[in-house]
């Protein structure tokens, strides 16, 4: 994660990523956010950029007129299946954590 701050030590960028998916936010009109995104932008080829509605490593994100975000995996709970425990580990009581 990096974040970038304005003199008063607001937070005006922020990027995280996993692997080669990225997520920038900030203030765009700040000139440190413009600075810090044209930079990114100048690292990489990079494809097409996403806002607004868009999935970040497979979890659909929102962002609505408020610039709050939602997260949302609830397609990912729907694939959840339980996890096979044998009947002497049951009986056991132990903790099916591996």
């Amino acid at each position: 994660m990096f974040f970038d701050e304005n003199k008063n030590g607001s937070l005006v960028a922020i990027v995280v990523w996993h692997a080669d998916d990225f997520m920038i936010g900030g203030y765009t009109e700040h000139p440190k956010f413009k600075g810090d995104f044209d930079y990114i932008k100048s690292l990489y080829d990079w494809g097409d950029w996403e806002s607004e509605r868009f999935d970040q490593c497979g979890v659909p994100v929102e962002q609505f007129a408020d610039c709050s975000i939602r997260l949302n995996q609830h397609r990912y709970l729907q694939e959840l299946e339980p996890l096979p425990a044998s009947k002497a580990r049951l009986q056991r009581g132990a903790s099916l954590a591996v």
